[in-house]
């Protein structure tokens, strides 16, 4: 027996391809008898015929039971795919609760990073203004050696110069010394040539008044002569002493210039040595007068005893003679000590103006580096402030940085925030995307659903109008309604002669 498949689509509402896979087949004289009654034909009454409306229903009823099959197939397919939607859905959530995590975990790894990054970036910056604190501090060290070194130098210069200058002034010292000797010594050989002028005039008037007398005023004059060598040897180691006593008080000079440099506190002390050393030169030079004076008694005493044993004549011309000797020696003599009171209080006044320029120029020297510790200590305060600026200049432009980083991070957190809520507003989409999806699905199950219950409607009023037995395919339809999709259900039509609802166009 050939058989036709229910394949076909409904014009009103619209063609679509079946869900199913598989159709409801009918034997061709279900599928005759189906139109017979659809179209309203009349049936025979007869025997035969009450067989086949028997069978056909029990065709009706295999067919009603193949309808509910093929729903229940329908109605399967649709749980299927509808269960199969849910694992997707459950899969594309599970997959977005993954992807977020991992976008999470992404996002705190490069937040850790960035504050690594930042970390890092401040202790290589601590560590460069460390370097730079150092680098610093070892320019400044250097600065120091040099500028101390460059001191030194400049010290050494000054010594030398003033050893320079005391070399000089003692060779100018050594040259009056030798002038003022040479002045001395040509005084002393002018004194010598007028004394010996002196006596031989004495002597020459002694010759003419006496040959006797002449050889005692020989005498005499040998004897003067040998008082003046005497004197005179006397006078030139007075003058080598002197001349010994200046180097001396020269050398003490220098050496007290020296330790007044080095100790100031020993100057007084100094002077005070070098003012006994000259009371006692002086005490030593007033000895020595006393001295000659004793001599120069001696000689008088001498000639006195002399002049006893001479003649009236001869003793009052001696003793006129020894008398003007005396008195010039005696005029020679407060000459010399003249001479030597003024040469030792031009010593000290030339000594005290050497210590007053000495101990000037030490205060210069103090006052000079006073004025450059002040120099300096002003060149370090302006240092210092001018390290401040630029670590406070650092430190803006740190806080800039910090603050730049800081705005790129609430940035890349904005875009990340704004990321994450495209991706959710993307989800969300889907999710009603497939909502859409899902109702559209229900939509045309429905509409299947709804063109079965047509069919199945219009098979019951074909029925009734054919006055078969429609209780079976009553009986198919509320189980083909309650199995559906469909949830109000239609209000059957009481009267059978109403106006049914317009027939569905089936294909085969």
């Amino acid at each position: 027996m050939a058989g036709a498949s229910f394949r076909g689509g409904i014009s009103p509402l619209g063609s679509f391809p079946p869900k199913c896979s598989r159709g409801v087949t009918l034997l061709h004289g279900e599928l005759e008898q189906i139109k017979a009654v659809a179209a309203g034909l009349p049936t025979d009454v007869d025997h035969q015929k009450e067989i086949e409306m028997q069978k056909m229903k029990q065709k009706q009823k295999e067919a009603a039971e193949r309808v509910s099959k093929w729903h229940n197939l329908l109605q399967n397919a649709r749980e299927r795919k509808l269960a199969e939607q849910r694992l997707q859905e459950q899969r594309r959530e599970q997959e977005l609760l993954a992807q977020n995590q991992e976008e999470e975990r992404q996002r705190q790894l490069q937040e850790e990073e960035e504050i690594q990054r930042a970390k890092i970036a401040i202790m290589q910056r601590d560590e460069k203004f460390r370097t730079f604190l150092r680098a610093q501090m070892i320019a400044d060290t250097i600065a120091g050696l040099r500028e101390q070194q460059e001191w030194l130098n400049q010290k050494n210069n000054l010594e030398k110069m003033r050893q320079f200058d005391l070399l000089e002034e003692q060779k100018i010292l050594e040259e009056r010394l030798r002038q003022r000797e040479a002045r001395d010594k040509e005084k002393q050989q002018a004194k010598v040539m007028l004394a010996r002028a002196t006596l031989k005039q004495q002597i020459q008037e002694r010759e003419k008044q006496k040959e006797q007398e002449i050889m005692k005023a020989a005498t005499e004059a040998e004897t003067s002569k040998k008082c003046l060598q005497e004197l005179q040897q006397a006078e030139y180691e007075t003058e080598k002493a002197k001349r010994e006593e200046s180097r001396r008080l020269y050398r003490e000079l220098v050496k007290e210039n020296e330790e007044l440099q080095e100790r100031r506190r020993a100057a007084e002390m100094q002077q005070k040595a070098e003012e006994a050393a000259a009371f006692a030169c002086a005490a030593r030079l007033r000895e020595r007068e006393e001295a000659i004076r004793k001599r120069q008694e001696e000689v008088r005493a001498w000639a006195l005893e002399r002049s006893e044993r001479l003649t009236a004549q001869g003793a009052a011309v001696i003793a006129a003679t020894q008398a003007e000797e005396a008195r010039r020696l005696e005029i020679q003599c407060e000459q010399w000590m003249a001479q030597v009171r003024q040469a030792e209080e031009a010593k000290q006044h030339k000594k005290a103006a050497s210590l007053r320029h000495l101990m000037k120029s030490s205060e210069e020297q103090i006052e000079a580096k006073r004025q450059e510790k002040r120099q300096k200590e002003k060149e370090d305060a302006a240092y210092v402030e001018s390290l401040r600026k630029a670590a406070a200049m650092a430190q803006e432009k740190e806080e800039r940085e910090y603050q730049e980083q800081r705005r790129n991070r609430l940035k890349v957190r904005h875009e990340q925030e704004r990321q994450a809520q495209e991706k959710e507003q993307l989800r969300r989409q889907q999710r009603e995307l497939s909502l859409a999806e899902d109702m559209k699905a229900n939509e045309k199950l429905r509409e299947v659903d709804l063109m079965v219950e047509r069919f199945a409607e219009d098979s019951i009023a074909a029925a009734k109008a054919a006055g078969t037995d429609w209780s079976i395919l009553e009986m198919a339809r509320r189980r083909l309604r309650r199995q559906s999709s469909l949830s109000e259900p239609h209000s059957e039509q009481k009267d059978d002669s109403s106006i049914a609802s317009p027939r569905t166009q089936i294909f085969w």
